[in-house]
């Protein structure tokens, strides 16, 4: 059966490269035997092979949404501190340090603190501090937005969806001023039918809330069950699968094929959106 390789490799064997030592190398290899190298693919070792191209994935739906952040785009915004903007303003107000997960990195998991709150009858605090914190999340996310690029394939997979008839846009946790600004730096804004941001409406109602994809269906004029959307964080999953919308995980964020599995044996994963053939 045909054997999909991470973007740029050729199609060896295992058995065909000189080099040991894991995915990562076998995927180097591959790509210097071709006479073409990307080193910004090595940092994802954990890349997996696939039977077969992604394209059945999509086949059914009209539209495909795109989380931004390690999905569409390689961004260089700092998730650590974003997150630990979060966590600071979380333990100033009453929540204890152990309850506050530090360790996830750019896996952050607002979970415990939320349950916290929860537990003490004080959900809405939590949409009271992301209201308060709003302006400084937005001078993180534009520290290094002109870093910005689409992943390998990603232009070609927006022409392609568009050629086919698909609608595209992107639902993103980033703020209006740093998406519009990465999406047309990058020049994907182009292809995009709609885009929905955080601050686009209530706190409350971002991802993973399922009102997040809802109003992006809204956006793209489609019913949320024809939308399958693809992202690289549980937030992508859990609020596609709350909103009745299809899902892709992919590997180019945070997240590892075990991770995914993790979250749900049946999640469907690619290396990154370029598996995608529609």
């Amino acid at each position: 059966m045909k054997r999909r390789l991470p973007i740029g490799a050729s199609p060896h064997s295992r058995d065909d490269c000189p080099m040991t030592g894991g995915l990562g190398a076998l995927v180097e290899c591959c790509l210097k035997q071709k006479g073409v190298y990307y080193p910004h693919l090595i940092p994802f070792p954990h890349f997996i092979y696939f039977n077969d191209i992604a394209r059945d994935m999509i086949s059914g739906y009209k539209a495909v949404g795109f989380d931004m952040d390690g999905t569409l785009l390689n961004t260089k915004l700092d998730l650590v501190k974003m997150s630990n903007l979060l966590f600071d303003e979380m333990v100033r107000v009453g929540v204890p340090e152990e309850f506050i997960d530090r360790t996830q990195g750019s896996k952050f998991n607002l979970d415990t603190g939320i349950k916290f709150l929860a537990k003490a009858g004080r959900m809405e605090e939590i949409y009271e501090i992301q209201i308060r914190l709003r302006e400084q999340a937005i001078e993180i996310e534009m520290e290094n937005a002109d870093l910005a690029r689409p992943f390998p394939g990603a232009m070609k997979l927006l022409k392609d969806l568009k050629k086919k008839g698909y609608k595209v846009g992107v639902l993103t946790r980033g703020s209006r001023k740093y998406a519009e600004y990465v999406l047309k730096l990058t020049g994907t804004y182009e292809f995009l039918d709609a885009l929905v941001c955080r601050d686009d409406h209530s706190e409350r109602e971002a991802k993973p809330a399922p009102e997040a994809l809802i109003h992006f269906a809204d956006a793209i004029g489609e019913n949320v069950k024809d939308i399958i959307y693809i992202g690289d964080h549980s937030y992508d999953y859990l609020c596609a699968k709350s909103s009745g919308a299809g899902f892709i995980g992919v590997l180019t964020g945070g997240y590892t094929k075990e991770d995914w599995k993790a979250l749900d044996q049946n999640i469907e994963i690619i290396n990154t959106i370029a598996d995608i053939e529609p």
